[in-house]
């Protein structure tokens, strides 16, 4: 059974990998799921196997960076108990996923127009998920008199879109790595731009 599950797990992957490619090149309006098969080498039966329909890839890649997202986020929020602390290091953790995943989260924000109704709300609900463990830790860090905010859902949401943006721009190759990025930005939230008086 576990070798099976491998395979499958290993064949679901290639044909996402291809879909993307594709949907990277021709668009994901443009590509079909013949256009896929033949792509990975499967016959247009054997795609349909392990998916029901484009819509489906499409859902599935956003569930490869948020499922892996959740996970390295609730490792953090388990591990790390003052806030500031965890706050900085689901910082990191967030511009890990973005960089570890940037082609799926790219393709993924190009295309999640392309969702049904009820796909859109599977995948909300995951994401408010995600929202919820950093909305957690600025509102304890409020809590505590770590952090001072009066509006701690707007500031979570200001956070986390200022940081997806990075997928449009990020460059691993360029002048800071990702625990750099990360300390920087955390400074600019935490202390501001503005020149407090000594």
């Amino acid at each position: 059974m576990a070798v099976n599950a491998e395979k499958e797990a290993r064949r679901k992957a290639e044909i996402i990998g291809s879909a993307c490619a594709l949907f990277a090149s021709r668009g994901y309006r443009e590509t079909t799921m013949q256009d896929i098969a033949e792509a990975a080498g499967y016959s247009k039966g054997g795609v349909y196997y392990y998916f029901a329909s484009k819509e489906e890839i499409l859902f599935e890649i956003h569930e490869r960076f948020i499922n892996e997202g959740l996970r390295r986020i609730r490792e953090v929020e388990a591990r790390y108990g003052d806030p500031e602390e965890r706050f900085v290091k689901l910082i990191e953790t967030h511009l890990e996923i973005i960089r570890d995943y940037k082609d799926d989260i790219t393709l993924f924000y190009r295309y999640m127009d392309a969702l049904s109704a009820d796909n859109y709300e599977r995948v909300k609900r995951k994401r408010d998920e995600y929202e919820r463990v950093f909305a957690d830790t600025v509102r304890e860090g409020v809590g505590r008199g770590v952090f001072e905010t009066e509006h701690v859902k707007l500031g979570t949401m200001f956070i986390l879109g200022s940081l997806n943006s990075m997928h449009t721009w990020y460059n691993p190759q360029g002048d800071y790595d990702v625990r750099e990025l990360a300390r920087i930005v955390t400074g600019l939230w935490l202390n501001g731009l503005k020149k407090r008086n000594p």
